[in-house]
């Protein structure tokens, strides 16, 4: 499958600017360098934004991971709700659902890539997304349907007033083109454990100012890592990157500054015709379910 859109390059910057009102970021509570997203564009009921892979996953086939996908596309899903909010005031879009399916198997290394995303629903307190990841000639890399919970910037703020941090990064610091360690590793047969450690301000820069609270892409591709390590040790004379050909990701909570973050990956179903099905369980000593990812692996 295949997109037709708007052909950016035959059209001056300044024109292109001229389609997306940029004053529209200042109503989303995500900034640099977690945004990453250039050159937006409104076509007909899409907006659209091109962004480059910023962590090349050393097992999992690219151009870009699954999780790494539910980070750029729910900023942009983001975008498109405030973009078609009444409301022309900072809210915070907070991801709680995800979808992402690999529509080809096909491996790539052209890590520049094109994203469109559009409205399903919006309502004062919720939103759905649905949004597309394509290559240069239009190829569709994967899809993805995002639900959102709405909060107003006061509303947030009153709710989470006990987490917060003053947070004054350099512009050059991203922390988000590198991965996550893990710490005290436990991998078996039937499951495998992990520890990211304690999430600190510096591991979420504009995620959200004076608010630092680990991203839920971030998590993602932890949750991701470690049900990789899971398929990979149940694989062991497999030396070929592995695909993730469906994610399926539910966040219950945010998780501020101070808490540590563990994980912990079951079987599903060893023998799904979509690839094995590995379910990952984040959670933290004061809650045994912060998020909860289900990922088809294969090779």
């Amino acid at each position: 499958m295949t997109i037709q859109f708007l052909n950016t390059k035959t059209i001056k910057d300044s024109e292109v600017e001229n389609l997306f009102d940029y004053s529209i970021l200042e109503n989303i509570s995500v900034t640099a360098p977690y945004f990453a997203l250039t050159n937006l564009f409104i076509q007909q009921e899409y907006v659209y934004a091109d962004f480059t892979t910023e962590l090349i996953h050393i097992d999992e086939e690219g151009p870009i991971s699954a999780a790494e996908v539910g980070r750029h596309m729910a900023i942009l899903g983001s975008v498109v709700l405030a973009n078609e909010n009444p409301k022309k005031e900072k809210h915070h879009y907070l991801a709680t659902d995800a979808i992402i399916t690999r529509c080809t198997h096909k491996s790539s290394s052209k890590f520049a890539l094109k994203s469109r995303a559009k409205m399903m629903s919006i309502s004062r307190k919720n939103g759905v997304v649905y949004g597309e990841i394509f290559e240069n000639d239009g190829s569709i890399l994967y899809t993805i349907e995002v639900t959102y919970m709405i909060l107003g910037k006061p509303i947030f703020e009153r709710m989470f007033e006990q987490f917060k941090v003053e947070t004054n990064f350099s512009k050059d610091f991203n922390p988000y083109t590198t991965d996550s360690d893990f710490f005290d590793l436990k991998t078996n047969i039937e499951s495998c454990f992990a520890s990211i450690g304690i999430v600190k301000p510096e591991h979420c820069p504009g995620h959200f100012k004076n608010y630092p609270a680990l991203p839920v892409a971030r998590m993602g591709t932890s949750m991701g890592k470690i049900g990789g390590i899971h398929f990979m040790h149940l694989n062991p004379n497999e030396k070929k990157k592995y695909f993730i050909s469906r994610a399926e990701l539910h966040a219950k909570q945010l998780i501020f500054t101070g808490e540590e973050v563990m994980f912990r990956t079951e079987i599903v179903d060893p023998n799904s015709s979509e690839g094995m099905i590995i379910r990952v369980v984040a959670y933290t000593h004061k809650c045994d379910l912060i998020a909860e990812a289900i990922l088809h692996f294969h090779y």
